[in-house]
């Protein structure tokens, strides 16, 4: 069956002021994916100093989102690959995330971080003699300034969005740039980001972390206290885990029919690595679920899919569906609100566990 075409939607204004982005179209981040983006631009890139800048403007932009990476990705992942962005690789989280941004008059830009994590150090020191110079800050700060500049974008307010090690690096990003809000996901505060005061005031920061990492729970837990004596506005979303149905990976992976999707789902549930209801029962870091599914649901076939860590769609999926720790754009159509100021939200979807709205 081929796959049908891309959602309708009613024509939305494109956001005139700041103000009005706090109306973003609510749409399911299975919709975000299938939506025709009639508002933006084309991709741009950059090279910096042997760092790439990529970025993306809608019409009419009413702020600048920055997005900071994992631990082992690029700057490269939140754009699909395209004659303006050849490297880009375009994992599905990511661009959805991207995707959703650009819909609701963000201008969206991202780099990647200096070495394999991003550099979360905020104290200045001797090292070998030399006074530290954090590589990642200083790009960061610069390439944003560089695109304000290029685009005219100076006025605009900026938001900022990081995942894991990403999402500790945002936390500090408020020292040197002057933030609107923050969205942290899979990650706490970095632990020194309050010990010092930030001119203005921190700004308001809602976290996105899952219920499997109990870890990170603890530690958005502790930040959320911290951030509350400052009377800094902060939420936290939960994420459960998700049933791996029949139409799991069609739904989410572009390039996977609905029949590969159907063979992948019985390869893991054959397996033994899914229950009846599509759970799955152990994080997939640590399963053989890529025999399962080469196996089963490839059947010896080339099929032209990466399954390895870090640049795999099918992977990045499975982790989502765990909920342990994995970047996640399911929550976009609150997220993007929230950090335009909306305090009046629900949160609906069946992998939402708690929303805690201050």
């Amino acid at each position: 069956m081929a796959r049908s075409a891309p959602l309708k939607r009613a024509a939305a204004p494109v956001p005139q002021s700041y103000e009005d982005g706090a109306h973003y179209l609510n749409l399911s981040g299975y919709e975000l994916q299938q939506v025709q983006m009639e508002v933006q631009a084309g991709v741009k890139t950059m090279d910096m100093q042997g760092t790439q800048i990529i970025w993306q403007k809608p019409y009419n932009p009413v702020g600048v989102l920055f997005l900071a990476h994992g631990c082992s990705h690029k700057a490269t992942d939140f754009w699909p690959k395209s004659t303006d962005c050849p490297d880009c690789l375009g994992l599905p989280e990511e661009v959805r995330i991207t995707q959703a941004s650009l819909a609701s008059g963000l201008l969206v830009m991202a780099i990647s971080s200096w070495g394999k994590c991003w550099d979360t150090n905020l104290k200045s020191g001797a090292r070998d003699s030399r006074p530290y110079v954090n590589n990642d800050l200083e790009n960061v700060v610069g390439a944003i300034q560089m695109v304000q500049k290029l685009e005219s974008a100076e006025t605009l307010p900026i938001f900022a969005l990081g995942a894991s090690s990403g999402g500790a690096f945002v936390s500090i990003l408020p020292h040197r740039v002057k933030l609107q809000a923050l969205c942290v996901m899979i990650s706490g505060l970095e632990p020194d980001t309050l010990e010092t005061a930030v001119e203005g005031g921190y700004p308001q920061t809602l976290f996105v972390h899952m219920q499997r990492d109990e870890h990170t729970m603890r530690a958005v837990a502790r930040s959320i206290v911290e951030l509350k004596k400052l009377q800094v506005r902060t939420a936290d979303i939960v994420v459960l885990p998700q049933n791996v149905e029949s139409f799991f990976f069609y739904l989410r992976i572009e390039s996977i029919t609905q029949d590969l999707s159907a063979r992948m789902v019985s390869a893991l549930t054959y397996a033994g690595l899914t229950g009846p209801t599509g759970i799955l029962y152990k994080d997939p870091r640590g399963t053989m679920w890529r025999e399962a599914i080469k196996q089963h649901a490839f059947r010896g076939k080339e099929m032209n899919l990466p399954l390895e860590n870090d640049r795999s769609a099918i992977s990045e999926e499975m982790n989502v569906a765990y909920a342990r720790h994995e970047i996640t754009a399911d929550f976009m159509d609150l997220v993007i609100p929230w950090m335009f100021g909306n305090r009046s939200l629900s949160c609906t979807k069946r992998n939402c566990g708690k929303l805690v709205i201050s």
